[in-house]
């Protein structure tokens, strides 16, 4: 009987373990590219200016791509802001 007790126990955690897994492999994910501009950015000033101050001053990374960006978002009452 405790044999049996324990088989059930590891059947159980086995089925337990796969059911976590459950999914694909296919990274669906809608994250762009870190070398270009998101879209989100470009929706606004303001966003423009905190996606630029968020991105790290690094020598040895790789730029950021702006073949998308024709114009950044630009506001003629707006104050400049600093990106310190």
């Amino acid at each position: 009987m405790k044999r049996v007790h324990q088989l059930l126990l590891a059947a159980a955690a086995l089925a337990l373990l796969g059911a976590c897994n459950g999914g694909s492999d296919d990274d669906t994910s809608s994250q762009p590219p870190a070398d270009t501009v998101p879209s989100t950015a470009l929706a606004s000033p303001e966003a423009y200016t905190d996606y630029a101050a968020k991105l790290p001053a690094s020598e040895t990374a790789e730029p950021v791509n702006l073949d998308a960006v024709a114009q950044p978002p630009a506001s003629e009452t707006a104050e400049p802001v600093a990106l310190d």
